[in-house]
């Protein structure tokens, strides 16, 4: 019968029609073309390898502080007679933030004052009349202790009294004032008078975990984002790393200080984007994770030729980072590594490529 002779040579047409697998003509191992003669390359997409830190970036978030802050409050009791500032109002170093009925401490300022100026005459006495002898040495020592007394007695009465006044301790602007703090209420010490803000400097705290704290340092600079400001702030600068982590939440505290140059708009309390700039991180030749193929427990790349054949290369990775990876060998600065389409390609194809920004790369 001619069944089987005309079956093998079908079967032998299609196979030649069809070419190999991978795109190449069975016959000649050639690329295939198509009707207007062009080569069937893959389109893929590639990026230059280039030498930089594998995290050059630490982002974190917090809230506005006043580089100095400080709640005032009273170090004595009794009733408000005098309040010398409003919410939001700017205050002055040593302005007078609110007095105290102070008449008893006055006077009694007022007599230490006189019973110290009456101890240093008769001390001044005792020493002429010791001089001439005709005093002891012992009411010598009478009369300067009588004098270290009373300088003690008056420096009490003194602090006593400049307690009935509390006072702005640098310039800065009143951020709270609690609603009981009006003339004529009573206030026990330690209750809360107002807390002023230095707003010419602002801080912010970020909590880190142990891998971000390893790669800040003291005197990095940072850029801070608010909504009060259109513009970030580039001149931030870390101002403090803490030594030990939080025992509460194992974070580690950064601090943050820059000059306010957004002025009244700038408020304390204010939610703040933190973008750190940091030089400890490890560096070396970067891809992204999108241009490694693993394959059998084993990293590659595909580099373009100068002719963009893809040459298939095994590489020894290092540290990986969100969407970047350091590679220690196999892959030089300045190389083209195919980054999309890796599943198209085989070592020795030629593709047609686009280039992207590493930037661009996920």
């Amino acid at each position: 019968m001619k069944v089987l002779p005309i079956l093998a040579i079908v079967l032998l047409v299609v196979s030649c029609s069809r070419g190999a697998s991978d795109g190449r003509s069975a016959a000649t191992g050639e690329w295939a073309t198509d009707s207007a003669g062009d080569w069937m390359q893959p389109a893929v997409e590639v990026v230059e390898a280039r030498r930089g830190r594998l995290i050059d970036t630490v982002e974190s978030t917090g809230i506005v502080a006043g580089a100095r802050e400080v709640l005032l409050v009273t170090e004595t009791q009794g009733v408000i007679r005098e309040l010398g500032f409003e919410l939001g109002d700017a205050v002055k170093a040593g302005q007078v933030m609110l007095r105290f009925d102070d008449e008893v401490e006055r006077y009694a300022m007022q007599q230490a004052r006189e019973e110290l100026e009456t101890a240093r005459l008769d001390s001044v006495a005792i020493e002429r009349l010791f001089e001439r002898g005709s005093a002891s040495r012992l009411d010598l020592s009478r009369a300067r202790a009588a004098v270290g007394g009373a300088g003690a007695r008056y420096e009490s009465a003194r602090r006593q009294f400049e307690a009935r006044t509390v006072r702005a301790p640098f310039d800065g602007v009143v951020a709270s004032r609690p609603p009981e703090i009006e003339a004529g209420n009573y206030l026990g010490a330690g209750s809360p008078v107002a807390r002023v803000v230095d707003l010419e400097s602002l801080r912010v705290d970020l909590s880190l975990g142990e891998r971000e704290i390893a790669l800040v340092s003291r005197g990095d600079l940072a850029d801070v984002r608010t909504r009060a400001c259109p513009e970030p702030v580039t001149g931030a600068v870390v101002s403090a790393v803490a030594a030990g982590a939080d025992a509460a939440t194992g974070s580690y505290r950064v601090r943050v200080t820059w000059s306010n140059e957004c002025g009244d708009r700038a408020r304390v309390g204010m939610a703040a984007s933190v973008r750190i700039q940091v030089e400890n991180g490890a560096a070396g030749v970067l891809l992204p994770v999108s241009a490694i193929l693993r394959q059998r427990d084993a990293n590659y790349a595909y580099v373009l030729t100068d002719s963009d054949r893809v040459e298939r290369r095994e590489l020894r990775l290092g540290e990986q980072f969100a969407d970047r990876a350091l590679v220690l060998e196999g892959i030089s600065e300045g190389e083209r590594v195919v980054s999309s389409g890796l599943t198209r390609v085989r070592d020795g194809v030629v593709v047609r490529p686009s280039m992207v920004s590493s930037a661009d790369v996920q």
